[in-house]
């Protein structure tokens, strides 16, 4: 595969379809309008600390097969550090406790199992839980049909059909849903829920077991790609924000680089394009006349959600575990960097427009309030970090708005978290939507990675 290929955009997506088509032989030029790689996963230095911090937390999965053989080509699978089982624990006013322990058991009987014997759950919430566990299981063998089925009705709204109590949402249904559709259940489709749960909950009894990078997220991928496209004769370009793709016929023939920045007004011959921008981004590229075609029409009516993190430096460690769940608060998750702490919330519309010194006190009282080993503690600094774009909303109906990897102009293919995946928006499905263009590009069958699901 002797071919120029551009790929526009340099996050999960972007990356992982850029090494794959360097393995299979094209010369490859990646165009990142920003200065640094990594689209909405990557890492910094804190200006004031130095420390090196994410932008945004993300946790993986061993479902996560695609991505753990990206990873594995990157050399940098090790560097994610999973727990021996699906176990998760969640703090709630005053240090209160609950916990998910799942045992050792086949599919989907340790996740019934579990949610039975939840620990600080109350009786009739466990078994609301397992009613509830039990009717996924059932529509996860539903396939298509299912799924379609699922579509037009909110995740709040099938929890209610399926008798699901406010305590049984509150300790397990609300943060899934959160944590994994980045989206409130009165807002997203119970579809993705259903495909969450296929993977992660039954596809395998340690499918949903949970892992956190030991570094950055930058040093887990970035450097690491660019060296693997470089090596076989391409470029990764920074400060090169591509302004339209120049059109003849049914193919792109060049990509034009914007006014500003490295490059500025440079137009480069290609044979083939990977589009790896965000979705909003995606029509500006395009001829109007093209954007107002499907599948790239309905771009505009596909929402996105917001994530808020909060990193706090105190005098000492305050954190109980590597990660909790916390309940009852705005912030969703805490995770423990030693005296640095990292708080989530997802679906964050309510704060993602409120100023930084507001957000570092609520996340502060927020942390003290149901953490009591924060409480006697000094709050050094605070940095917070808005993705105001963080992932597609995929409220109901949003799922026929999803374009695949092909498009209507035959050496144009497609790539980001907000593709048809199959998935939410998430790691796991950014990286599958790479490999599928770069599969589409060298004629190579997409889904080269087998699910790392366990037995």
């Amino acid at each position: 595969m002797s071919r120029h290929v551009a790929v526009i955009g340099a996050g999960f997506a972007g990356l992982a379809a850029a090494v794959r088509l360097a393995d299979a032989g094209a010369r490859v030029t990646v165009l990142e309008r920003r200065g640094v790689l990594g689209g909405r996963a990557y890492s910094f230095r804190e200006p004031e600390s130095g420390a090196v911090v994410d932008n945004g937390q993300h946790l993986f999965m061993r479902c996560y097969g695609e991505t753990l053989a990206f990873l594995g080509r990157l050399g940098t699978a090790d560097r994610i550090a999973f727990e021996p089982r699906l176990d998760v624990a969640f703090v709630g006013e005053g240090g209160a406790a609950a916990r998910l322990t799942c045992p050792a058991l086949p599919a989907p009987l340790h996740v019934l199992a579990g949610l039975l014997r939840f620990g600080g759950v109350r009786a009739r919430d466990r078994l609301a839980l397992v009613r509830g566990g039990v009717a996924l299981a059932a529509a996860a063998r539903g396939g298509g049909a299912a799924e379609a089925a699922l579509e037009p009705l909110t995740v709040a709204s099938w929890l209610a059909r399926h008798g699901q109590t406010p305590g049984a949402r509150r300790v397990f249904w609300d943060p899934l849903t959160l944590a994994t559709l980045n989206d409130a259940p009165e807002v997203a489709s119970a579809r993705w829920l259903l495909a969450v749960a296929r993977r992660a909950f039954f596809g395998g009894s340690r499918a949903g077991d949970l892992g956190v990078a030991a570094v950055g997220l930058s040093d887990l991928y970035t450097e690491q790609a660019r060296a693997i496209v470089e090596a076989a004769g391409g470029r990764v370009r920074t400060h090169a924000a591509a302004a339209s793709l120049e059109v003849a016929g049914d193919r792109v023939v060049a990509v034009r680089l914007s006014a500003a920045g490295r490059g500025a007004g440079e137009r480069l011959p290609v044979d083939a394009v990977v589009a790896a921008v965000p979705h909003r981004v995606l029509p500006s590229l395009l001829p109007p006349a093209l954007a107002a075609r499907p599948p790239f029409a309905g771009l505009a009516r596909l929402g996105a959600s917001p994530i808020v993190s909060f990193h706090l430096w105190y005098d000492r460690p305050v954190a109980p575990r590597p990660f909790v769940g916390l309940l009852g608060s705005p912030l969703h998750w805490l995770f423990d960097r030693g005296t640095h702490v990292t708080a989530v919330t997802s679906g964050a519309r309510d704060l993602v427009g409120r100023p930084h010194t507001e957000l570092v006190a609520l996340a502060e009282r927020e942390v003290a309030r149901l953490v009591p080993a924060a409480r006697g503690a000094r709050l050094l600094r605070g940095h917070v970090v808005k993705e105001p774009f963080a992932t597609p909303s995929l409220a109901p109906g949003a799922a026929s708005l999803r374009p695949g990897t092909a498009t209507p102009l035959a050496n144009l293919v497609l790539a980001g978290d907000w593709t048809d995946t199959g998935l939410p928006g998430t790691i796991e499905g950014a990286v599958q939507s790479g490999h599928a263009a770069a599969a589409a590009l060298a004629g190579a069958p997409a889904g080269a990675a087998v699910e790392a699901t366990g037995a």
